[in-house]
């Protein structure tokens, strides 16, 4: 128990500072790319956070378990909104550009929308898996047509720092949460087996909040950084990742049949905190303290009814 808890110290540590120097980083090589934090946070920031629950995920639907792909990628995307930027909120509000978040905020709800319609039959086939997977494909292409002919971002705090400085410094980083992240999640995994949690609830509640933890740490740097757009576009391009290349990759390897508990409450509310957060983001342009508390609340509210009602 003793080396769990070091393992969990050393991993918080890992990612406290790559968060920070992540978010530095990124938005030292969105100015010289001349791109905005968002683009920077919906590109490099998601991928690079989403590849724990993609790894993951994948090595369980080649190993006969895809059904643990499904329950990681929703239970990481309902603590992407309501814990990351829930926490990131109660630090310092979180701004948004309403006219640089609108696309990628109804990518994500459509994405939502669409893993539910696929999952009516109770099986998410290889077909429906593929679809889910050129959907991410094509929304790849849209976003990196609309890089080409997005305005130039003005350089200020990359002015100073070499390209090539700034992109090592981001990969390591990145390495640090990625491992920061691992080492949290084998700590907490080990001590939800010994209190003896099943596999359904350790897969929904410690692994997928496990792999969230490098957006968590992402957006609440980016908050106190004041880096709003590199956070915001992590969390939403994590999400939408998560659906179509997570889930959807699964899928696609060997199908996921999906328990009536996880039709009922789970798909949903990824959807439902999904489609809440658009009054948030979009009323006054920014997430409040108080906003970000009414979304930890949901958070909290969420881990009881899996605790209360998921076996």
């Amino acid at each position: 128990m003793f080396a769990e808890i070091i393992k969990f110290v050393i991993g918080a540590l890992l990612l406290w500072k790559g968060a920070d120097i992540f978010v530095r980083g990124a938005s030292v090589l969105a100015a010289r790319a001349g791109v905005s934090g968002l683009m920077a946070g919906l590109t490099l920031g998601a991928l690079g956070t989403s590849l724990p629950e993609m790894v993951v995920s994948w090595f369980a639907a080649v190993s006969g378990t895809p059904s643990i792909a499904l329950g990681n990628a929703m239970g990481s995307n309902v603590a992407n909104i309501c814990l990351a930027l829930g926490l990131g909120a109660v630090i310092a509000p979180v701004e948004a550009a309403r006219r640089e978040i609108m696309a990628e905020y109804g990518v994500m709800v459509f994405a939502a929308a669409l893993l539910w319609a696929l999952s009516f039959g109770l099986y998410i086939s290889r077909v429906s898996g593929s679809v889910l997977l050129l959907c991410g494909v094509l929304y790849l292409f849209l976003l990196s047509r609309r890089r080409k002919t997005a305005p130039a971002a003005p350089v200020s705090e990359g002015k100073n720092r070499s390209l090539p400085a700034a992109a090592a410094g981001t990969l390591l980083a990145l390495g640090a949460l990625l491992l920061g992240a691992d080492f949290m999640v084998g700590s907490v995994v080990s001590a939800a087996r010994a209190t003896g949690l099943s596999q359904t609830l350790i897969s929904l509640s410690a692994v997928a909040l496990g792999t969230s933890l490098p957006e968590i740490a992402v957006l609440v740097a980016g908050s106190i950084r004041k880096e709003y757009g590199i956070g915001i576009g992590t969390v939403i391009g994590s999400n939408i990742f998560n659906i179509f290349f997570v889930a959807g990759g699964a899928a696609a390897i060997s199908g996921i049949s999906i328990e009536s508990a996880e039709f009922i409450f789970q798909i949903p509310a990824v959807f439902a905190v999904s489609v809440l957060l658009f009054p948030f983001l979009f009323t006054g342009l920014r997430v409040a303290r108080a906003e970000g508390a009414a979304l930890l609340g949901l958070y909290m509210g969420y881990m009881y009814l899996i605790f209360r009602f998921i076996r």
